[in-house]
């Protein structure tokens, strides 16, 4: 059962932030594994939405910067591969 939540983890964290059911959006967001990237983002997300100190948005730049960090190593190696592959990733 654990594994299916986290196989529909970043499909149901998509629909939970575009039915801004912020509840779910942070349960899902907890459970994603598979694309770290993802999690760093949605991360980003809610501490926008509701950050951790009020006007203090560098937890949300750290996730941001992380996200990046993580995009540009994966995305640099499938360039090396194939254009399509790193579009499609973009």
């Amino acid at each position: 059962m654990r594994e299916q939540i986290k196989e529909v983890a970043s499909v149901a964290t998509y629909a939970a932030w575009n039915l801004q059911d912020w509840d779910r959006f942070k349960r899902f967001t907890k459970q994603l594994d598979k694309h770290p990237y993802e999690k760093y983002f949605f991360n980003a997300v809610l501490e926008i939405k509701f950050p951790s100190k009020p006007g203090n948005y560098e937890a949300a730049l750290k996730y941001i910067d992380n996200a990046r960090t993580h995009l540009d190593t994966k995305i640099t190696s499938l360039l090396g591969e194939s254009y399509n592959r790193a579009y499609k990733q973009i």
